[in-house]
């Protein structure tokens, strides 16, 4: 019997201990690190870029002012955040025609025109955009122009007696003298635009009719393909024609051009402080600044505080 019992429990005890140790409960391990829920809002994209804007580190700010911008629907972005995404995109220069989009459609609503800082950013980007009349005389940068020149007015308004002209405040009389030099300068780019406009059709036409006479082939008799050729000769002579005073009515147009770079013109800054995004301008602009006594607006004020006025060609 107690060999029985013995052999009983042999058999048994081995698959009793696997039964234990499958039911055990695993060793404690360390408890997984917490994952984030949620992504930082666009506000606190924006306050984390802010410091960067400050310290001209617009590499690094890119990124975060991109997510804070897109993130943020249009009708919901602040002065802050529209005017420091604009001040990145003129730092990057192949973005500034973003910047001059944004820019116009913030100042063309319902915000603010009176608005220096904006007005600034929004010349200087479209000073620094792309000298190609494709970009030039596009819709929107004309449009923009009209823009800029709504906010002036508002500005001059509370400066009675002064004209902005760029960056800087200038009295009545100088700013005519100014105005009559660089509007003269850009009449004569445009009526030479307008010429060479006029010869680059020609080019076309004279275009049109060699093709048509080139396509007719020699087929006929010796008479007509004689006439033909004849008149193909002339027409590619006068292709020739029409091709050279092309040619040299846009040596004029780049002559009208340079001598619009060389007549006085306003200047833009160049440089900008960024808007603090829960600072008391984030949502509104600054009170447009009182006209400066007489002696000092004859030299021109040196522009908006927290702007620099260096030279932008």
């Amino acid at each position: 019997m107690k060999r029985f019992v013995l052999t009983s429990l042999m058999l048994v005890l081995p698959g009793y201990a696997r039964a234990q140790q499958a039911t055990a409960a695993p060793p404690a391990t360390a408890a997984p690190a917490a994952v984030p829920t949620s992504r930082p809002s666009p506000e606190q994209l924006h306050r984390a870029a802010y410091p960067l804007l400050k310290d001209k580190q617009f590499a690094k700010a890119v990124p975060l002012l991109e997510q804070a911008y897109s993130g943020t629907p249009v009708d919901q972005r602040s002065r802050a955040l529209v005017l420091n995404h604009a001040m990145l995109d003129l730092s990057q220069k192949a973005y500034v025609m973003r910047a001059v989009k944004d820019l116009s459609a913030y100042l063309g609503s319902e915000h603010p025109k009176a608005d220096e800082p904006a007005a600034d950013l929004l010349g200087a980007a479209l000073d620094a955009a792309p000298d190609d009349d494709r970009v030039r005389d596009s819709d929107l940068y004309t449009g923009a122009q009209k823009v800029l020149k709504q906010c002036i007015n508002a500005l001059e308004a509370s400066r009675p007696g002064q004209h902005k002209w760029g960056a800087r405040w200038i009295s009545g009389s100088e700013y005519s003298d100014l105005r009559a030099k660089n509007d003269a300068a850009q009449q004569a780019v445009r009526a030479e635009k307008k010429k060479a406009a006029a010869l680059a059709r020609n080019v076309e036409q004279a275009k049109d009719k060699q093709d048509k006479l080139a396509d007719k082939g020699e087929a006929g008799r010796a008479r007509a393909v004689r006439r033909r050729e004849a008149e193909l000769e002339d027409a590619t002579r006068q292709l020739a024609q029409a091709e050279q005073a092309y040619n040299a009515q846009l040596a004029q147009v780049q002559r009208a051009k340079d001598a619009l770079k060389q007549t006085p013109h306003p200047e833009w800054p160049t440089e900008f402080e960024p808007v603090d995004p829960d600072g008391p301008e984030a949502l509104r602009p600054p009170k447009p600044r009182p006209a400066a006594p007489a002696t000092a607006a004859a030299g021109g004020d040196a522009g908006a505080a927290g702007h620099s006025s260096k030279r932008h060609h």
